[in-house]
């Protein structure tokens, strides 16, 4: 017999064969496999009594990754602040951005290069490459969410692909954690609560599937700091409720970040990078009346 247990998320997508099918065994649950059954507990994420700060916890978090060569960087607070703590522990880790010429995350991220000392190795999505993306993801199976997201994704790991890279760390994890998201605004704080328990433990069969589905693509893995339990205990502990964040952004003023950098606002991957905007000019020139009509024809 076979036992899983995941506290909060499945965050390296086990499987398992069901009906001739790959099952992702869900997060938040006790799961045991034999020869004849799956036998599924879900259950709430079980807190520890730790009083330990942040930063210390995401520096423990980030030292698991001492080894991986790439940061995804957006120029956005999460990627920043695990850029700077990686770098602290591997002087030679990368930062590869995915964006349009004129994008805030191209600008951005530039920022957090030169106050690394680094240089940024920047992919820049135009038309053509966006249209030969949308193809390759359609190849994959993904439908239109995937795809839209799955642009910046995509390009970025092929390049580190291109580079040499097979080892990858993201800040994927932070927004549902740590009510990154502005639809949280104005929720009541139960609602909140129960609402970040739903996001997070469907990580594992959303947008983490979608990423490990391109990281195997590509024969990478994906490091993912935020989804220690030690780091998402801490903000089931002490953060219920829209912030902006600013428990992170404490962490970037002690740790240095440019203040553009810290004081920058939350903006979606999809809109940061120019892809939306990008589609959109796509679609009314190739006459398509919405983006998830140019992705199902182009």
């Amino acid at each position: 017999m076979n036992e899983y247990r995941f506290n909060f998320v499945n965050k390296n997508i086990i499987t398992t064969k069901l009906n001739k099918f790959n099952f992702v065994l869900p997060s938040m649950s006790r799961v045991n496999i034999d020869s004849n059954r799956i036998h599924i507990e879900l259950k709430e994420p079980e807190l520890d009594a730790s009083n330990e700060d942040l930063l210390p916890l995401l520096r423990k978090s980030v030292s698991n990754f001492r080894d991986f060569q790439v940061v995804l960087a957006s120029g956005g607070i999460d990627s920043s602040i695990i850029a700077k703590l990686l770098n602290e522990f591997n002087s030679d880790v990368q930062l590869i951005t995915c964006g349009t010429e004129n994008s805030e995350d191209l600008f951005y991220a530039r920022i957090l290069a030169k106050s690394m000392g680094k240089e940024l190795i920047e992919v820049k999505l135009d038309e053509k490459k966006v249209e030969e993306t949308i193809r390759a993801l359609r190849n994959l199976k993904f439908g239109t969410y995937d795809i839209l997201l799955g642009i910046v994704e995509y390009n970025a790991l092929n390049m580190a692909y291109q580079l040499g890279f097979r080892k990858i760390v993201t800040g994927a994890g932070s927004d549902e954690a740590f009510f990154g998201y502005s639809l949280y605004k104005g929720m009541e704080q139960k609602e909140a609560n129960r609402y970040r328990l739903y996001r997070v433990s469907r990580l594992s069969d959303t947008d983490l599937l979608r990423m490990h589905i391109l990281a195997d693509r590509f024969g990478e893995e994906i490091g993912l700091p935020y989804l220690d339990d030690g780091v998402l205990g801490f903000a089931f502990r002490n953060v219920h409720e829209y912030d902006g964040k600013s428990s992170l952004r404490r962490i970037a003023e002690e740790i240095e970040l440019p203040g553009d950098l810290i004081n920058r606002g939350k903006k979606a991957m999809q809109y940061g990078s120019g892809v939306t905007a990008l589609l959109e000019s796509l679609s009314r020139s190739k006459g398509f009346n919405s983006i998830p009509a140019l992705i199902k024809e182009v």
